[in-house]
């Protein structure tokens, strides 16, 4: 528990550190996974994080600076499901699924 503690301290000492992220920052990003990229944990794709309201994506930017401020993201932001895909030449690779957001 004390790890956890210095962490999000840490955290939050960068955070102050950091320019706050914009609506033009989340579609930047959204834009640079590549349009075939799989659908997050969430249910969303890149592009479709990237083509929402312009309010939205501000009122995302907003909670994500409240986040990086806390020092700590919500857990059902880090779940990743871990999937094994058959490929040419191996047996499996694996590949994880994060959320879009």
């Amino acid at each position: 528990m004390r790890a956890q503690l210095d962490l999000a301290d840490e955290a939050r000492e960068q955070a102050a550190q950091l320019k706050p992220v914009t609506d033009d920052d989340l579609v930047s990003a959204a834009l640079t996974l590549r349009a075939a990229t799989a659908v997050g944990v969430d249910g969303l794709t890149p592009r479709e994080v990237a083509s929402w309201p312009r309010q939205l994506l501000r009122d995302l930017a907003r909670q994500v600076r409240r986040w990086e401020l806390a020092g700590v993201l919500p857990l059902q932001l880090m779940a990743n499901v871990m999937c094994a895909l058959p490929k040419e030449g191996f047996a499996e690779r694996l590949i994880a699924l994060m959320p879009m957001v």
